[in-house]
């Protein structure tokens, strides 16, 4: 009758059997890599047709390049809006938008940027009108201690400058 082997014994040879026959397995594995990959390669289409997941897989190719090309035309335009604001991309308060930022992110961003937007577009409600009217006192105050319309003829002469840029006269105007 044969020798019994212990429990250690069992597991000390399973270990050498097993890592043994796993060196020899992962040798031919690598070189028979490329067969692998040229089968699998001639088969992809197959295989996807036979899992039923081809015409998937090609709907998600199609909708993810829309979604890259939105994100980008989102990510091109918001930052451009910044730029044109003044808006420093580092900007403590101004919400993080990336090129691959979700959608509440691109939404946070924007109304980040009309809210901007609206703070500068003074006059249309009546405390922005009292606002608007008030920093013309102030220019107005400070172009008297500066001096501006104590200059007529480069008073007049910034002013038609100013005019044809469309954009606020210094002084009371009335030089242009």
């Amino acid at each position: 009758m044969a020798e019994k082997i212990t429990a250690a014994q069992r597991k000390y040879f399973d270990n050498r059997i097993e890592s043994a026959l796993n060196d020899k397995i992962s040798s031919l594995k690598q070189q028979d890599a490329s067969n692998v990959h040229v089968i699998s390669s001639a088969a992809f289409t197959k295989y996807l047709n036979l899992i039923g997941i081809k015409k998937d897989l090609d709907r998600y190719r199609v909708v993810n390049q829309t979604h890259k090309e939105l994100q980008t035309k989102l990510h091109d335009v918001y930052s451009e809006i910044r730029r044109s604001m003044n808006i420093d991309q580092f900007n403590g308060n101004a919400p993080h938008v990336y090129e691959g930022s979700d959608y509440e992110a691109y939404e946070k961003g924007y109304k980040y940027l009309c809210q901007k937007a609206a703070l500068k577009a003074e006059g249309i409600t009546p405390m922005g009108k009292e606002i608007s009217r008030l920093k013309e006192q102030m220019n107005s105050a400070k172009d008297v201690l500066y001096g501006v319309n104590e200059l007529p003829e480069l008073l007049k002469c910034v002013n038609g400058i100013l005019k044809e840029a469309e954009v606020p006269l210094l002084g009371d105007g009335k030089d242009e």
